[in-house]
């Protein structure tokens, strides 16, 4: 499994903001995404792709609740050129901390 993108602690806030973001290394076939709200806040999620032909990114995964001290697998098995995770506080001014890891696997 090869690590692509880490963030030890991200503090949600009331937009998205950007918690992984990594290049995927061509002839990808499967990535995980793990996602771990730090026993603050809950969070939600949402994670976007881009290929190279496209001017904009393609919503890949809906939003997604992560409850306080909760955590969330999610695998990806479109070749994206680029991945992005990004989170928000799930209730307005009640921010979550956020840890992630998005790995290669095949």
């Amino acid at each position: 499994m090869q690590t692509l993108d880490l963030k030890e602690a991200q503090a949600s806030t009331n937009s998205y903001v950007k918690l992984l973001r990594a290049k995927v290394p061509d002839g990808t076939q499967k990535m995980e995404l793990y996602v771990k709200e730090n026993n603050v806040n809950a969070i939600k999620y949402k994670v976007l792709g881009w290929f190279p032909f496209l001017y904009s990114s393609v919503e890949v995964k809906a939003e997604t609740n992560v409850a306080k001290n909760d955590e969330s697998l999610y695998e990806i098995t479109t070749p994206w050129d680029v991945i992005e995770v990004q989170i928000k506080s799930d209730v307005a001014d009640t921010h979550g901390n956020v840890s992630g890891i998005l790995c290669k696997v095949l």
